[in-house]
């Protein structure tokens, strides 16, 4: 993937669509913090109901979008052992406790390639989904759209919206941002991993819908080398405790915010902008490390 001030071509040819349901809760609800990142488990435990409901092909649909097989390529295979889904989650994260009776949860959720036929059929699923409710059977909800029918338009475009160059910007990350690095998570942001992160994330994503795309990894590490970290105001955040045996393990990622400097932004721009789209790090996919550019000069 050649590093370049401007998006690669590869954006031009991959299709995306944006919509934000709307989630209107029915009942009253006790919800844990972050509870709507562990919509994963929500969404696959309501396949069998859509099937039911639906039919095999549009259940089958909806799988094949959030949990993609393997590649049948080798060549793609070996690059990329998991498939990205192809529906991107964005949900708030909320704080621990009570929800009332009409209480509105904003869902922004992007569809890229192949998730742009699945539209309807991923609606279907979130309305099966509320009948049982957002989180362990609670918080039934009706379904909405904040819009009409989606532009459907190439990944590209979302980039070329905002400016491209400025020499450092500050980021918020707003859910924990879970990176992983010879297998262990990264407790202390670093600028080499969180960059490669992203740039895996997006190779994925571009090979998981055919696109042939090399990574240039020694340019990148050149590139992110120039990088210098300020300002960093980044904690652990624990949002999950796994039981086991009479200790609890915390599950979590980096919130907070820090300031990235350097002339090699320039190159890595649309980088970051990417990632900003497509979130970073272990669950991006349903909401794990989403960060906001707050501010260029």
């Amino acid at each position: 993937m050649p590093l370049s001030v401007s998006p690669p071509p590869w954006l031009d040819r991959l299709d995306c669509a944006q919509l934000t349901f709307e989630l209107t809760l029915l009942e009253e609800v006790d919800l844990p913090a972050q509870a709507l990142l562990q919509l994963r488990r929500e969404l696959s435990s309501v396949l069998a109901d859509l099937k039911e409901q639906q039919g095999v092909q549009i259940a089958d649909l909806v799988s094949s979008l959030l949990f993609p097989a393997p590649a049948i390529d080798p060549v793609i295979r070996r690059q990329v052992q998991k498939p990205a889904s192809a529906v991107i989650l964005s949900p708030p994260a909320v704080t621990s406790g009570v929800f009332a009776i009409g209480h509105r949860f904003k869902l922004p959720t992007l569809f890229v390639g192949d998730g742009v036929v699945g539209i309807e059929a991923f609606t279907l699923l979130l309305q099966v989904l509320g009948q049982r409710g957002v989180h362990k059977g609670q918080g039934r909800f009706n379904l909405s759209l904040d819009e009409s029918a989606p532009s459907i338009v190439p990944l590209s475009w979302l980039l070329l919206q905002q400016p491209l160059l400025y020499n450092h910007v500050k980021l918020e990350i707003v859910t924990p941002m879970r990176l992983i690095n010879k297998g262990k998570p990264l407790f202390k942001f670093d600028v080499n991993c969180f960059f490669s992160a992203v740039q895996r994330r997006a190779i994925n994503l571009a090979c998981a819908h055919g696109l042939g795309v090399n990574d240039n990894d020694d340019e990148l590490n050149d590139l992110a080398a120039t990088i210098v970290c300020c300002d960093n105001a980044l904690h652990w955040q624990d949002w999950r405790i796994l039981e086991q045996g009479r200790k609890g393990q915390g599950i979590g990622g980096l919130t907070g915010t820090l300031t990235l400097s350097g002339d090699a932004l320039a190159e890595l721009w649309w980088l970051l902008e990417l990632g900003a789209l497509l979130q970073v790090g272990k669950g991006a996919s349903y909401g794990f490390g989403r960060f906001h550019l707050l501010q260029y000069a």
